[in-house]
Parts: C-alpha cells; sequence; structure tokens
C-alpha cells in the first residue's frame, strides 16, 4: 500500500471509452460524467490498476472495505453496479469477468493518463490523438524504473451515515404469534371454569 494518498489520486486510468480521473474521483464515459457509489469508484480503480490479472475476492474485499467485515454479496453487488455503470452486464461480462471460485478480472486496455494532462473519455477523436494523451504505467525499456506492486485504491473519505433501517418482522412470524394465541383462547374457552 503506498504511503501517501496524493500519490494515489495523480493516477487516472483510460481504457475503452472510459476514464476514471483520480483528481476528481469520477468515472466518466462518452456521454460525460458516471454517477457511481465511492466503493464502486474503488473497485474501479483497484480492476483498472490491476487490469488483465484476475484479482481474487478477498484481496477486491480488503482493497475495497479495508478493515471492515463485507460478505461476499456486497462485493458482488459492486460489481454489478460498477458492470451497469460501464454498460456492461453479467451476461456478456465486456469488461468485467468474473472467474468463478476465484475472483474478478478486468479485461481492457487500461492505460495510466499522465499527471496533468487532460482526462477526457477518448471518444471520436483519432487514435493518434489518444495516445498523445496516454503512457503506459510501466516502460521496461526506460533504464532504472522497476514495475511498481499493484496499489491500493484512494480513499475519498468517509461515507454518509444513514441511520439503519428498521428491523421488519416477518409475516410467518405474525400468523405464528397470531396462531398460537388463537389456540391459547380456543383452550382457554374449553377449560371448565
Amino acid at each position: 500500500m503506498p504511503g501517501d494518498e496524493s500519490d494515489l489520486l495523480s493516477e487516472s486510468y483510460a481504457f475503452g471509452e472510459f476514464v476514471l480521473d483520480a483528481e476528481l474521483c469520477e468515472l466518466r464515459g462518452p456521454a460525460g460524467r458516471v454517477e457511481v457509489q465511492r466503493k464502486v469508484l474503488r473497485l474501479l480503480f483497484f480492476l483498472a490498476r490491476n487490469a488483465n490479472r484476475v484479482v481474487g475476492k478477498e484481496e477486491l474485499l480488503e482493497a475495497v472495505w479495508p478493515g471492515t467485515v463485507v460478505s461476499e454479496s456486497v462485493l458482488s453487488q459492486a460489481v454489478r453496479k460498477a458492470r451497469g455503470a460501464l454498460g456492461d452486464d453479467g451476461a456478456t461480462q465486456q469488461l468485467i469477468r468474473t472467474v468463478h471460485g476465484h475472483g474478478y478480472c478486468l479485461e481492457a486496455e487500461v492505460r495510466t493518463l499522465r499527471p496533468g494532462a487532460p482526462t477526457a473519455a477518448p471518444t471520436g477523436s483519432s487514435a493518434g490523438e489518444r495516445t498523445a494523451l496516454l503512457t503506459p504505467a510501466f516502460d521496461p525499456g526506460a533504464q532504472g524504473e522497476t514495475p511498481e506492486p499493484a496499489a491500493a485504491v484512494p480513499d475519498f473519505g468517509p461515507l454518509p451515515v444513514s441511520p439503519p433501517e428498521p428491523r421488519r418482522v416477518p409475516r410467518w412470524v405474525w400468523a405464528v404469534a397470531g396462531g398460537a394465541l388463537l389456540a391459547i383462547a380456543v383452550v382457554g374457552m374449553a377449560m371448565p371454569a
């Protein structure tokens, strides 16, 4: 995990028609800004950082919900929402692929945007114009450079706290309780005084 959050927030990613902008903490697509929840955005950042690698469920849970006990169903819901934000779904899995029993993989050519470079989503511009804005995350031909390990996802601050939903008693509990009271009443009326 990198020590400085500002380093994490300086890494923006582009893939397909989408940009994950760390500076603005947002996802943008061809139609502009895409509304996503913070945890879904963190999930997308982590998958983009680890593109074309199967990321285990435990690794994702620790990266997106550090220090919090979260069920796999919460992760599944976040992946479903991430797919929806990218125009993907569980049936086609064009971008986020499920590897059953293991985890998930963002299957896309992901580029790290230069700090300070314009981060508009690549749309109708030519491939040459898009490439000029993008640099690879690691250039093995450059001297002295070593690849950085997969980084954790930036924390965008605490989520707003909402009051817990009241627990609702299932209907069958009310039915059983009503039946028991009725039985007690009938037995009580049948007994001699």
